[in-house]
């Protein structure tokens, strides 16, 4: 009405000692989670402004995952997309995780192979047997 604040958002259930994230119009969620799969651009090592996500990524070090800039956040959670560390929404760029499903390409002409083999050995046992019976 113009002369006072509707209250749009409560603190209720807000951890004091975690790091939160509160979008507008969407439930208290872990820092980062509701952000999908993306990096903090600002996000550097504590102490150590030459380490950033790039340099984790680049230097295969994204395993590491106890650094954390001066603020406490981790570069588990600072550098989702550049070490791939989103699941099911990494970015292209991470290639497939994981196993897959497709089979290899040369399974099917091997089982075939070896199939054929083994049909052949049973027909020629066959056929050396009723020659056999038959003499």
């Amino acid at each position: 009405n113009g002369f006072g604040f509707q209250r749009v958002y409560g603190w209720k259930n807000v951890p004091i000692d975690d790091w939160v994230e509160m979008g507008v119009g969407r439930d208290i969620a872990a820092l980062g989670a509701a952000r999908g799969c993306s990096d903090f651009p600002e996000w550097n090592r504590c102490n150590a402004s030459a380490w950033n996500c790039s340099r984790y990524q680049l230097e295969e070090r994204c395993n590491e995952t106890d650094d954390s800039d001066c603020e406490g956040i981790t570069m588990e959670l600072a550098c989702k997309a550049s070490c791939c560390l989103c699941g099911a929404d990494n970015p292209a760029s991470c290639g497939a995780q994981g196993g897959s499903d497709e089979l290899p390409p040369w399974v099917i002409p091997v089982a075939a192979g070896g199939g054929s083999l083994l049909l052949c050995f049973f027909i020629g046992c066959g056929c050396y047997l009723r020659r056999r019976k038959s003499q």
